[in-house]
């Protein structure tokens, strides 16, 4: 039983230390949407979609372009949340390391890929 209690201890401990928190700070950078539901996005050679944060913003880009302006956002209980009432928008992180992000937006799962640290243009 102790071993039990031991081997459980240590599992928690790794666990913890090897997820990263999730905090605006954590997503701010750019990120590249790499797939869309089972769809690698090269495979459907649609260009470039891109989400980033800086500064408590968050805004998405298509093949270069600006969809939107920036807007606030905050992340809480695993949410990005952004907009203005009544049109805010809700995405569930599903999964998240440094360097990648798993969400759903609106029922549709894309995975991200961090490509860039802090800067926005």
């Amino acid at each position: 039983m102790r071993n039990l209690l031991l081997i459980l201890i240590l599992f928690i401990s790794v666990s913890s230390k090897a997820s990263q928190e999730i905090t605006k700070e954590a997503l701010y950078g750019t990120w590249l949407i790499v797939q869309v539901g089972d769809l690698k996005t090269a495979d459907l050679n649609i260009g470039k979609d891109i989400w980033k944060f800086k500064n408590d913003k968050f805004v998405v880009t298509s093949n270069g372009k600006e969809i939107g302006s920036p807007e606030p956002f905050v992340v809480k209980n695993g949410t990005i949340e952004y907009g203005k009432a009544p049109y805010t928008v809700n995405i569930n992180i599903i999964e998240f390391s440094v360097n990648k992000m798993i969400v759903d937006v609106g029922g549709i799962t894309q995975v991200l890929r961090k490509i860039a640290g802090l800067e926005i243009k």
